[in-house]
């Protein structure tokens, strides 16, 4: 796998169809591209996984493993994104992805994306939405496909015999996500002062 640098600036396809010239370009500057060689793994599972990434050409496999078996769960092709939900929640890559043949990525990380937001609000949101469009989608085909091949669910429960009746859970703070920028304001970047001229009615 190697990094490598050219003149094409990202098209206006998948989760960038609704971008302009510019941000995309400027989009594509702010990330970087990969060449990938056939059996190559871009990500693997369960490793810390927060990058976002852009299928550019060829194909990938992503797979999962169980009880020491390989799951096919599908394949990518260009211009599809994937690893959203690692950049979006910080969190250990839930399946690996894997080239099927030669193929170039672009990717973005947190640190890039976000300072990506603060320069380009409109273009940010346009992409946080397309990504919330293919999540969604990708979870109807999920329940789609538990529905029809009939697969038990586990039953969940926090509570546990002779537990209170109430029982607050407060999970840890995730200071390192993409939203953590609309809590605390983006890194490395001033906040924005109001003027005590200002008055709120």
């Amino acid at each position: 796998m190697e990094e490598y640098t050219d003149d094409e600036v990202l098209p206006p396809a998948g989760i960038l169809a609704h971008l302009g010239d510019k941000s995309r370009s400027q989009l594509t500057s702010s990330g970087f591209k990969l060449r990938m060689a056939t059996g190559e793994v871009l990500i693997q599972e369960g490793r810390k996984q927060d990058f976002l990434f852009v299928l550019l050409s060829g194909s990938l496999q992503v797979c999962t493993e169980a009880s020491g078996e390989k799951i096919r769960l599908g394949e990518l092709r260009p211009y599809d994104c994937f690893g959203e939900m690692g950049m979006l929640e910080g969190a250990d890559a839930s399946a690996s992805v894997i080239a099927l043949e030669p193929s170039s990525v672009w990717s973005l990380n947190v640190a890039q994306f976000e300072q990506f937001l603060v320069q380009n609000n409109l273009a940010a949101a346009h992409i946080l939405l397309a990504i919330a469009r293919t999540l969604s989608q990708r979870l109807r085909e999920a329940n789609n496909t538990i529905r029809h091949y009939k697969l038990p669910l586990p039953k969940l429960s926090v509570r546990q015999k002779g537990a209170p009746k109430t029982v607050r859970y407060d999970p840890p703070s995730k200071p390192n996500t993409v939203f953590s920028i609309f809590k605390s304001g983006p890194r490395d970047y001033p906040k924005a002062k109001i003027s005590g001229d200002i008055k709120l009615s």
